[in-house]
């Protein structure tokens, strides 16, 4: 009997930390709480529900968000929603933001939007530059002639 349990647990094992693994989401980088649904799941967006309830998803991300790092706005409370944004003052983090809100009273659902920090270009080497003013001055050359 021990050992038709002990493997029926190998081979449910496997798929089951499969889906554990799967059921927490992170986005650019931000770990959510585990079994948020994403709101679209064809959208490029980071828009999830929260399975928590409001008090429980913001102390989940007082917890796992690096106090020395991160910068809490101001709760806009009315009766209709509540808002809170969470800003990341990490300049090596991939995300800028977190929106995180409620629409409907208390019994609507809880939303989370991550903002994804801007993509910078790079800068341009200095042989780049030094075509780029040859160039220009090839073309006036031919323009002149």
């Amino acid at each position: 009997m021990v050992r038709v349990m002990t493997a029926a647990l190998l081979v449910m094992g496997i798929p089951a930390l499969t889906h554990a693994a799967e059921s927490k989401p992170t986005c650019h980088g931000l770990s959510l709480p585990q079994n948020s649904k994403k709101v679209a799941e064809d959208s490029k967006e980071c828009r999830y529900i929260s399975p928590l309830n409001w008090d429980e998803t913001l102390k989940f991300f007082s917890r796992n968000l690096p106090s020395a790092q991160t910068k809490w706005h101001r709760e806009i409370n009315i009766p209709a929603a509540k808002y809170l944004h969470v800003e990341s003052s990490n300049p090596k983090s991939n995300w800028e933001g977190i929106n995180i809100y409620q629409v409907g009273g208390t019994s609507g659902e809880i939303r989370m939007f991550i903002i994804p920090r801007p993509v910078e270009a790079k800068p341009a080497k200095a042989e780049d530059k030094a075509d780029d003013k040859g160039d220009k001055k090839g073309k006036k050359k031919k323009k002149s002639r």
